[in-house]
């Protein structure tokens, strides 16, 4: 059943699906989410301002879904959304599917200069080479899950390998 049929059904107090609506949803019962119950069947508006955000982990990475090498091995912290610069207009509006890297520093020197409290690259890894080791465990762990062909896994760590350059020479 779609979500939005769901919170149809649970504002019209249908019983036969007892699902709330999630959090993020732009309306809200006042007091219960119990269908019936008589505070329950008012609604009021909440602001659409609010930007859902999803859960990240310590490194700023969402935590929900398929977990690719880029996301399971990080050296950076990886958004699917961008702000817009305010010479553009609507600063506090974002731009969804254009996102960004923020790579993590170096070394724990220039962590601490930048004063950024995610691990630097160097406090992560030991070398390149451990690097693509954990991306290659992560990939496999991917093909045998169903998620990922063989034939994806060079490409993977060719990637994996490129990215390490430009994150360490930043």
């Amino acid at each position: 059943m779609a979500r939005s049929c769901r919170r149809r059904r649970w504002r019209s107090g249908d019983t036969r699906c007892a699902v709330a609506p999630p959090a993020w949803c732009r309306f809200a019962r006042t007091e219960s989410h119990q269908p019936g119950h008589a505070a329950s069947d008012r609604w009021r508006h909440r602001s659409t301002d609010a930007v859902a955000r999803a859960q990240v982990d310590e490194d700023g990475n969402e935590r929900a879904g398929i977990r690719l090498p880029d996301i399971a091995v990080p050296l950076a912290t990886y958004t699917g959304w961008n702000f817009r610069k305010p010479d553009v207009g609507s600063p506090s509006e974002l731009f969804p599917l254009l996102g960004s890297s923020i790579f993590f520093p170096a070394t724990r020197a220039a962590r601490e200069a930048a004063k950024d409290p995610r691990r630097s690259i160097e406090e992560r890894y030991r070398s390149q080479e451990d690097y693509l080791a954990k991306v290659e465990q992560a990939a496999d762990a991917l093909v045998k899950a169903g998620y990922l062909l063989v034939d994806d896994e060079p490409r993977i760590l060719q990637r994996a390998s490129d990215q390490w350059e430009i994150a360490v020479s930043r």
